[in-house]
């Protein structure tokens, strides 16, 4: 945010390591100054960290440090608008089509269909009660065993003080290394707080120690480097931490 003086606002790099051919759109959204950074160039995988700098007509500047993580390319995209199992169907081409589990005590599926979907999408979601256990099932991709990997999903949840966990990897029976998983905490987490964490010996937590369980949709992304975890709540970044994973 910057104060409203009815000047200029100007908006630059500071320090390198940013992608090349960068633009930056300054937009004015209800009293919040909004940046938009983009770039048209095709970037290798890896992490870029940069300075951005705000600077008003009177003088007064803000700084924001960014960093972006690109993948080697989608590995699966679950659209969740299934109207029914078993098939959790993977939109990316690759052939990562999963299953959806039901709740091994009465076989009872999530409700597919629902309507709450967040502003400005389209199509449905899938609503899970707070008391079935059921799952979507994906298949292990080498890619989620790569140690480099970013997670991005919406999610919804009211209030509750329980263990919740949206998307995970964890090993199968017998396979080798760790896993990792992105949930929401109980109270001794913080209050509602969604986590991010490694599932391997001298790996790390990581959680926002936000009110994040407040009934409204959030987008969530999770990216892990090699060497730490990193957590963004809405695209600011909440959380950060060094880890180490056994893919």
């Amino acid at each position: 945010d910057a104060e409203e003086d009815n000047g200029t606002l100007t908006v630059s790099l500071v320090d390198g390591g940013a992608p090349p051919d960068l633009t930056i759109a300054v937009s004015n959204d209800d009293g919040n100054i909004v940046a938009d950074i983009a770039t048209t160039a095709s970037l290798p995988q890896g992490k870029y960290f940069f300075t951005v700098e705000v600077e008003d007509s009177l003088g007064k500047t803000e700084q924001a440090q960014l960093w972006v993580y690109v993948p080697s390319g989608v590995v699966a995209q679950y659209k969740m608008d299934e109207t029914g199992g078993p098939t959790l169907v993977d939109s990316s081409g690759n052939g990562n089509d999963g299953t959806w589990v039901p709740d091994p005590g009465n076989s009872n599926l999530p409700t597919f269909g629902s309507t709450e979907v967040p502003a400005g999408a389209t199509g449905t979601s899938v609503l899970f009660n707070g008391t079935d256990l059921t799952w979507g099932s994906a298949p292990g991709d080498p890619a989620f065993q790569s140690g480099q990997f970013t997670i991005s999903f919406w999610a919804k949840s009211e209030p509750q003080n329980s263990w919740r966990t949206p998307v995970a990897h964890l090993p199968s029976t017998g396979e080798p290394g760790g896993g990792w998983i992105i949930e929401y905490g109980d109270d001794s987490y913080g209050p509602h707080a969604m986590g991010f964490a490694t599932l391997t010996s001298g790996g790390g937590q990581n959680w926002t120690n936000t009110a994040t369980i407040d009934g409204e949709w959030h987008h969530w992304v999770g990216q892990f480097d090699g060497q730490n975890m990193f957590l963004f709540m809405d695209t600011v970044p909440v959380a950060a931490r060094a880890a180490t994973y056994d893919p």
